[in-house]
């Protein structure tokens, strides 16, 4: 809703997992870190879905896009 985070994740054509991102720590006014990883394994895939859904647990949304 406020564009706090955007993650893309992108399968390769060999298997692996390329993660583009941003983050900002006040989104429209202040500092703003972009990021890269190239060829992560799907393997992590699953453990990492699992620590996405805890974090949002502990900080859920709130209001309706």
């Amino acid at each position: 809703m406020e564009d706090w985070i955007d993650l893309t994740i992108k399968c390769e054509s060999n298997g692996s997992l390329r993660v583009v991102g941003e983050v900002t720590d006040q989104p429209g006014i202040s500092n703003r870190l972009v990021f890269e990883l190239r060829d992560l394994d799907q393997s992590h895939l699953s453990d990492w879905l699992s620590q996405v859904a805890a974090i949002e647990a502990a900080f859920p949304v709130v209001g309706h896009p």
